[in-house]
């Protein structure tokens, strides 16, 4: 399957995988079985009336669909995935919500945590690392910043990070915090 960016457009569309309202909404817009479609697959579809390919792909650690659409057709299908997406709360939001899910569950993107200047250590993947395995380029290099760092915490110690984690970290642990708050808040109901 190609994918030109000049002739198709993307929309995702995501919730928790427990709630499953990201396949509901999309179940009212079209006949195919979606809960049959296993994750990082796809079908060819129907959505109002417009030709699609719907996958069950994200970058987010939610639950959800993409679908892609001829660009002309975007306009139809955005309002149809609004309108029946409305008695389910839907709204529309943009990267930097998806960045905030994606960094909730420590998935990188290259040219922001990851670029050709930063390690895997530097960029939180230390856990990906096995060292202990056969060798591969950079073995060496990355054994010895272990031990040299291995009391510091790279998120937040390191100066080769980009410079608008400092922020992102920060919202992260008062995002963090508030949930804790709820969290507690929810369990000590009666």
């Amino acid at each position: 399957m190609l994918v030109n960016s000049r002739t198709l457009a993307r929309s995702g569309l995501r919730s928790p995988f427990k709630v499953r309202k990201a396949e509901a909404i999309v179940q009212t817009l079209t006949r195919a079985k979606l809960s049959d479609i296993k994750p990082f697959h796809f079908i060819e579809d129907w959505i109002s009336g417009v030709s699609t390919i719907t996958a069950r792909t994200g970058y987010t650690g939610e639950d959800g669909f993409e679908i892609y659409v001829p660009w002309a057709e975007a306009p139809k299908v955005w309002t149809a995935l609004l309108e029946k997406g409305a008695p389910f709360g839907i709204k529309p939001c943009g990267l930097g919500a998806r960045d905030t899910l994606r960094l909730e569950v420590k998935y990188p993107l290259y040219g922001q945590e990851l670029t050709s200047q930063t390690n895997p250590l530097e960029a939180g993947l230390g856990w990906a690392v096995k060292l202990d395995k056969t060798d591969f380029i950079g073995k060496d290099a990355l054994i010895k910043l272990r031990r040299r760092d291995s009391s510091e915490s790279w998120l937040v110690s390191n100066s080769k990070l980009p410079e608008f984690l400092g922020p992102v970290i920060k919202f992260m642990t008062l995002l963090a915090l508030v949930k804790l708050v709820l969290l507690r808040a929810e369990l000590n109901r009666p």
